[in-house]
């Protein structure tokens, strides 16, 4: 919303500057220091500024439905209601570590690696588990109780109060000869964790790209910050130099306007550039999983 907002000040800055082109170019043809048809280009241009500018307006307002709806979700709200944003985008003073540096961060931290990792875990379990089947097994087991005596059938019959006991004691030894379906689930299990092995080298490759091309943004976004104010800077002194010809004759509306277009451009440039190379540094964070914990938000 920021953004929009300053494009839209862009904007009608430019159009301020064509209206006034206009009507310098107006005085000028009453004067009869400049024929009637260069009108046609400054109109024209005029017209297409206003277009401009009426695209901008609508991006702004879609932006502020947007954040109206984030920041308030699942509640009553005004649509009407109208806010403008306080503070403006600055350069942070966080200085970027090494690629190499971020890269082992999002190593370490990033949540699909985290959960890759758990799922490793549990396939070792898996793989350990379904080798006990394939060993033989060996059973230790002891029986406790009482039983009573008597000389006939009819009198049989259990007595709590028995002075007698009986107590058994014993080992049990399996041998698995031929398991098929343990050893076929041991196969499974193997090979799962093989390819769950496979799946997360291939995670931490593709997890070191996203970092390293997050990186290279970031770079090339704080480049662009100075070369494009640079260039607002020589488009506007362009300008100036365009208008000073223009009123002693030696320009033309069109090379005026092309001037104002030139300069309208390089500042639009310089706020996007702003903007983009703060969404760069957000996305590298995000891509190596420390976002929350460089703005200080504690995680469970």
């Amino acid at each position: 919303m920021y953004l929009t907002g300053q494009e839209i000040a862009i904007q009608r800055n430019s159009l301020e500057l064509a209206e006034r082109q206009l009507s310098e170019s107006l005085e000028r043809i009453k004067v009869g220091k400049l024929p009637e048809i260069e009108l046609a280009a400054v109109e024209a241009e005029l017209a297409a500024r206003k277009s401009a500018l009426i695209d901008v307006q609508s991006r702004h307002e879609q932006a502020r439905l947007r954040i109206m709806y984030l920041l308030n979700p699942g509640k009553e709200m005004s649509w009407s209601q109208q806010f403008q944003p306080i503070d403006q985008p600055f350069l942070p003073n966080d200085t970027l570590a090494s690629v190499t540096i971020h890269e082992q961060i999002g190593l370490k931290y990033r949540p699909d690696l985290e959960q890759a990792r758990l799922n490793l875990q549990k396939g070792d379990l898996e793989v350990r588990r379904t080798r006990n089947g394939l060993l033989p097994q060996l059973d230790f087991f002891v029986t406790l109780g009482k039983t009573t005596y008597a000389k006939s059938f009819d009198k049989a019959y259990p007595d709590v109060n028995s002075p007698y006991y009986q107590a058994s004691a014993g080992l049990t030894l399996e041998i698995p000869v031929a398991n098929r379906t343990a050893s076929a689930q041991h196969t499974r299990a193997r090979l799962s964790r093989e390819q769950q092995s496979l799946a997360f080298q291939n995670m931490e490759k593709l997890a070191q790209v996203e970092i390293r091309s997050a990186y290279a943004e970031v770079i090339r976004t704080r480049q662009q910050i100075e070369a494009t104010r640079m260039t607002r800077e020589l488009q506007e002194k362009k300008l100036a130099a365009e208008l000073e010809k223009f009123r002693v004759g030696k320009s033309t509306n069109i090379l005026v306007l092309q001037a104002q277009n030139d300069f309208t451009s390089s500042q639009l440039s310089e706020a996007r550039t702003m903007v983009a190379y703060l969404t760069a540094l957000v996305n590298l964070y995000v891509s190596e999983g420390a976002l929350l914990e460089r703005r200080g938000i504690e995680t469970f």
